[in-house]
């Protein structure tokens, strides 16, 4: 299979490392041999179709972009570029969240499934703004869209309330929406340290953006909630 990373950010460097970490088991236990043959960031994209050496392209976005490797690496290559040019089977979208315009993840889900691409993505903001209309592009191209991660990661609820709704009917929700604030109330109350310091520290850990308003002023929340409620309660 084929794969397209778009951002490689927090979330793009998880997705390479969770690969290379179980290589062995998905092929022993799916027979899945994922091959990735780009990456993009800000700044260009690194192209292989063969396939990348994702510990080479991990090493080398610490020192600077994926852009920037010799020989493969294409700087000023944007994300839609390279879904249109390339042949792949999917494309896992990690972009920022942006949930005023749900750019640029939605031109880049909508871009794969013109070129018959499946799309998996942890981006909530297309979501939270078209929720039904994304559902119908994927159902007119018949493709996957797989957005799981896009709430609760490492809760996979949205599966979950699919799986119940098929024979059952969910009438309420309760939860921690929102990691951030919930590791940051909860540190200044232990560990009794101020607001910036804690929050500081999260940045660093990778439970913050390196700009968290988005976490701080309550709309990743409300975006989760909008998510939530599209698929629990078939309410836009």
């Amino acid at each position: 299979m084929r794969i397209i990373l778009i951002g490689f950010g927090t979330v793009g460097k998880s997705v390479c490392e969770l690969l290379i970490e179980r290589k062995e088991e998905l092929v022993k236990k799916h027979g899945f041999e994922p091959r990735v043959i780009a990456i993009t960031d800000t700044k260009g994209a690194v192209i292989d179709e063969k396939g990348l050496n994702l510990k080479d392209v991990l090493e080398a976005k610490k020192k600077s972009s994926v852009a920037n490797i010799p020989e493969k690496g294409i700087e000023g290559k944007s994300s839609k570029e390279v879904i249109e040019e390339l042949d792949a089977e999917v494309v896992i979208e990690t972009t920022p969240t942006d949930i005023e315009s749900g750019e640029p993840a939605m031109s880049h889900i909508e871009t794969a499934f013109k070129t018959k691409k499946h799309i998996i993505t942890a981006n909530k903001g297309p979501f939270a703004i078209a929720y039904p209309a994304l559902m119908d592009l994927a159902k007119y191209n018949n493709k996957m869209l797989k957005f799981s991660a896009a709430v609760g990661g490492g809760t996979p609820m949205l599966e979950f309330g699919k799986k119940c709704l098929e024979a059952d009917r969910i009438t309420q929700i309760d939860g921690i929406l929102n990691g951030t604030t919930n590791y940051i109330l909860s540190s200044m109350e232990n560990k009794n340290k101020n607001f910036v310091e804690i929050l500081n520290k999260a940045k660093k850990l990778g439970f913050a953006e390196t700009n968290p308003i988005s976490d701080l002023n309550g709309n990743d929340s409300a975006a989760k909630l909008r998510i939530l409620s599209s698929l629990a309660f078939n309410k836009s």
